[in-house]
């Protein structure tokens, strides 16, 4: 699993890895979606890590096909995310992707 830190420029490559992998399952978990990425949008204002951890497993594992990459996109803390990370990792060793990528501020 990747680990992307940064507080600007994220969204640029995360624009870039779709562009390159179109098959890649790419969900943004932010106050409000990036509007010209296509990607699926929680709210994090309505939506808990929780929520959102079981979201996310629930919709991969009712797919029948592994992707290139399963990119999880937020604007908090590394300490804040270790759900996600767990969730992705389980990802990456279960072959639903051959890589994970979670964003994350510094």
């Amino acid at each position: 699993m990747l680990i992307l830190k940064g507080n600007v420029g994220k969204s640029v490559v995360l624009q870039s890895l779709i562009e390159s992998y179109p098959d890649s399952y790419t969900i943004v978990y932010d106050k409000e979606p990036i509007a010209t990425i296509p990607t699926y949008y929680v709210s994090s204002k309505e939506f808990n890590l929780e929520d959102l951890c079981e979201s996310i497993k629930r919709e991969i594992e009712s797919e029948c096909r592994s992707r290139s990459m399963i990119i999880v996109y937020t604007n908090l803390h590394e300490s804040e995310i270790g759900c996600i990370k767990s969730l992705v990792e389980k990802f990456e060793s279960d072959h639903f992707c051959r890589w994970g990528v979670v964003m994350c501020k510094e």
